[in-house]
């Protein structure tokens, strides 16, 4: 559909992009702009007339600049002669979007690029480049660190609030990335905490009929196994830490 609008090299990689950076227009709109619906299908969405690769350069920010610059350089520390490109197979973005940002990256002196021969350009990040990049992973750390505080306070409290209930035991059923969050918590608050393979439906309905047991359903169980012990009464790790 966004190729139909839009022809070349450009339109293979901007319509993913573009979701996040533009809103989405209704057969209303194209009716207001002057298009028709025939022109699309009428349950899809369609970007606007006025959107093109120079407009998506615009609309980029520094941290979604930052993330290509990274694929960039991990380009080159894996072949320090990587062309154009290479860097757009990495980056899953076009010939011409990638030269664009290329140029992008140099004029805000995160790169330089050296003509060696009339059709091969070498490319080293400079120290702004660097400096970028470093930047990048301390945000990173920071969003992955207060994630982790707000999933503890999510966990806590409701291992806290359980407890108040009466709650002496939590069930961890499956596995799950922060099982070391909620046996944390456990301790805390003097809770016994202990793992368990997914049990049947009958199991985990005696279970959850317990007034002393919590029972938490990981993430990594499957979608209909999870679905079953949430019926049965367990609590899914997702609502567990949305709390």
């Amino acid at each position: 559909m966004f190729a139909h609008f839009y022809k070349g090299e450009a339109a293979s990689f901007l319509f993913p992009l573009a979701i996040s950076l533009y809103p989405w227009y209704t057969v209303q709109d194209l009716n207001i702009s002057g298009r028709t619906p025939q022109h699309v299908s009428a349950a899809g969405p369609v970007l606007p007339a006025t959107f093109s690769p120079l407009f998506l350069l615009k609309k980029m920010t520094d941290n979604s600049e930052a993330d290509i610059l990274y694929s960039v350089n991990q380009t080159l520390q894996t072949s320090p002669n990587s062309s154009q490109r290479d860097f757009a197979k990495a980056t899953n973005l076009s010939l011409g979007m990638t030269n664009a940002l290329l140029k992008r990256f140099a004029e805000k002196g995160w790169i330089m690029m050296k003509k060696v021969s009339p059709r091969t350009i070498r490319y080293v990040l400079t120290p702004d480049g660097m400096n970028t990049l470093a930047e990048r992973s301390k945000n990173y750390m920071s969003r992955t660190f207060r994630n982790i505080r707000e999933c503890t306070e999510s966990v806590e409290r409701v291992v806290m609030e359980s407890k108040q209930r009466g709650c002496t035991q939590v069930v961890l059923y499956g596995e799950s990335d922060i099982a070391f969050i909620i046996e944390y918590a456990c301790s805390k608050f003097g809770v016994q905490f202990c793992k368990a393979e997914v049990p049947s439906c009958s199991d985990v309905a005696v279970a959850s009929k317990q007034a002393n047991v919590l029972a938490i359903v990981g993430e990594q169980v499957g979608e209909s196994d999870a679905t079953t012990l949430c019926a049965g009464g367990a609590m899914n790790v997702f609502t567990l830490v949305r709390n």
